[in-house]
């Protein structure tokens, strides 16, 4: 079965979960902020943007960095939930923030010169996304992205026994986000991936970690019944004996960074 068909986002429980999260989130994001300044080393020397818009903004941390690298650009930050856009506003006072879904962009078309994106695309039905991120990039602009691919918390998977084709949420592999940005009519300048690791020395925290950044699988965590309930506490007692043994609990982050252009347009032939 073809997963860009089947593919789908509870887009009110992605809200819901990032607005959960807002008020701590800055707290426990060092992972995602090591990823924003990784992207931002992707930005194109000879690019001079006037208008940047942050998609997936969150509390404002990446518009923040490029407010000092792009002094004279007007900002625009976009996010799904509410509450990380109110986080956002406090330090982000010259930017205009928006509330709104990447698949369906309240931008005109060829609006900006940048277009940034960290860890937000996988929340989205990848196709439409990049035809939304190509549709609002001017001629010549840049798009820089991050996204969680596949193998992303494989142990956490392995220990519920949900392979990413379940029925739960799942990432993309590297082909399908260079494929659907080719489908966009956007051209490869830069794309890697990196697994990162995080460590963890309490069950609870690897959960909180997976809740409120939301770089995981809420849909796992979010077992229905009695019996969900039974395996929460079965791979509690297994975890707490993982870390008696070895010190720790990691878990994997498999991460792309991308870096594309939109064409220029073609210039006129002369008559």
């Amino acid at each position: 079965m073809n997963r860009a068909m089947t593919f789908n986002i509870d887009k009110r429980r992605v809200r819901r979960l990032f607005d959960r999260a807002a008020g701590r989130y800055d707290r426990l994001a060092a992972m995602q902020r090591g990823i924003t300044s990784d992207l931002l080393a992707l930005l194109s020397k000879d690019l001079q943007p006037r208008r940047i818009v942050d998609l997936g903004c969150g509390t404002g941390h990446a518009i923040q960095l490029l407010q000092q690298r792009y002094s004279g650009a007007h900002l625009t930050g976009l996010d799904l939930a509410e509450s990380m856009l109110s986080q956002a506003r406090w330090i982000n006072t010259k930017a205009s923030l928006v509330q709104g879904d990447i698949e369906q962009l309240p931008f005109a078309d060829n609006q900006f010169d940048l277009v940034f994106s960290s860890s937000a695309i996988q929340w989205c039905g990848l196709h439409r996304a990049l035809n939304e991120v190509s549709r609002i990039t001017a001629p010549g602009g840049q798009v820089l992205i991050s996204s969680f691919l596949a193998g992303t918390l494989r142990q956490w998977r392995e220990l519920w026994m949900a392979p990413e084709e379940c029925g739960q949420h799942s990432f993309r592999s590297l082909d399908e986000l260079r494929n659907a940005a080719s489908s966009a009519g956007l051209s490869v300048e830069h794309l890697e991936s990196r697994e990162l690791t995080q460590d963890f020395y309490r069950f609870e925290d690897a959960v909180a970690s997976i809740r409120d950044l939301g770089a995981g699988n809420a849909a796992v965590i979010r077992q229905p019944g009695l019996m969900g309930r039974r395996k929460l506490q079965e791979i509690k007692n297994h975890v707490e004996e993982l870390i008696a043994l070895q010190g720790q609990f990691s878990l994997s982050y498999n991460v792309v960074l991308g870096a594309f252009r939109k064409p220029a347009s073609s210039l006129p032939v002369a008559d």
